[in-house]
């Protein structure tokens, strides 16, 4: 079974991450795997652009979507235009960018560092930036 590339970016990372210490938490607005197992989530508490992973070390929390390069560079060019809505309604893509964004938003407004990353480089260069 062939992967997608997003899920290959994903396993590097939750590699690297589970090599420096810590624990990786894989999150999903329609569930959270736990142990291989989707386990669904059907309430408020599970926000529309949750990110994919969820890294908890020294008493933080970093939370990371993961994108491919190419999607990475789309949203960074286009990140005004998405959050403006200025788009066809029923563009699900675009759509979901815009609900990732602003969870994003949202968690670095609670003091957690959190951001779109396409590569274990970009998830050490994340975490570099809390340190300095």
């Amino acid at each position: 079974m062939k992967l997608n590339p997003e899920t290959i970016i994903q396993r590097e990372i939750i590699s690297y991450l589970e090599s420096i210490g810590g624990r990786v938490l894989r999150l999903s607005s329609q569930g959270t795997m736990i142990r291989g197992f989707l386990v669904k989530n059907n309430s408020k508490y599970s926000p529309k652009g949750m990110s994919d992973l969820a890294f908890i070390s020294n008493g933080s929390i970093t939370f990371l979507e993961v994108k491919t390069p190419s999607e990475l560079t789309y949203i960074r060019k286009h990140h005004a235009r998405i959050l403006e809505g200025n788009f066809a309604e029923d563009d699900k893509k675009l759509n979901r960018y815009r609900d990732q964004i602003m969870f994003i938003s949202e968690m670095r407004c609670f003091g957690c560092l959190a951001d779109f990353v396409s590569s274990v480089a970009d998830v050490r260069a994340l975490l570099d930036s809390s340190v300095t």
